[in-house]
């Protein structure tokens, strides 16, 4: 019988308890409901606080000014650097143009069996004739190969750079000051990669930004 009355007990207490957290969940989810809405009011408050148009304070018109205009400078005569080479530059040889420059048509070239387009200026001479420096710069490179023979590439202060191709020997060397219309080398008989082509010079001009350009816009009128 004490047995009996322990686990009824036991069992009388077990319901309590459980009654007692439900009882407590309720209430808090009541509560939490609760500061849940008055959260959810206050925002929406504040919003609608904030999109409110303000009122702009009136403000007393002041006495209207009338500007008076600045006097403006005269326009600066600009020169392009094309322009500006025109005026300073030297032909390095004297002979008219065989082939002129054109980097978007490709022409056939008899020599080499190819066809491609021809970025440099062909200005016709004479064998062993003297090609002359253009521009004032400094000999960056010298070279010499099977197709070209020499070449002397000179660099002018603008950035740009000319190549001098087709010479049979050289009187410059890399790293050395040069003037406008000092000797740079001497002309070849033929240029072998342009051997369908009596003696000329190959020359090409090379902006600053690395696109080559056409020599005759540095080159003065003839």
């Amino acid at each position: 019988m004490k047995k009996d009355g322990l686990m009824q007990r036991m069992h009388d207490f077990m319901i309590e308890y459980a009654y007692g957290v439900t009882l407590c969940a309720i209430l808090l989810m009541v509560v939490g409901c609760a500061m849940y809405t008055q959260q959810i009011k206050q925002e929406q408050s504040m919003q609608a606080a904030a999109n409110a148009p303000e009122v702009a304070a009136t403000a007393t018109p002041g006495p209207t000014m009338t500007p008076v205009p600045l006097a403006t400078a005269a326009p600066m005569q600009l020169y392009t650097t094309a322009v500006k080479r025109g005026i300073e530059a030297v032909w390095p040889v004297e002979g008219g143009v065989l082939r002129g420059f054109d980097d978007s048509t490709p022409v056939m070239w008899e020599a080499l069996g190819c066809v491609q387009i021809h970025d440099g200026l062909d200005i016709a001479g004479e064998a062993e004739q003297a090609v002359l420096c253009a521009m004032d710069g400094t000999v960056t490179h010298t070279s010499r190969d099977a197709l070209w023979g020499w070449r002397v590439t000179v660099a002018h202060t603008d950035g740009s750079s000319a190549v001098y191709a087709g010479l049979l020997q050289i009187a410059v060397s890399a790293g050395q000051s040069v003037r406008r219309g000092q000797t740079l080398g001497l002309l070849m008989e033929n240029i072998p990669c342009e051997g369908e082509m009596p003696a000329h010079l190959h020359m090409e001009l090379v902006g600053g930004e690395g696109n080559k350009k056409d020599p005759a816009g540095m080159l003065p009128d003839r």
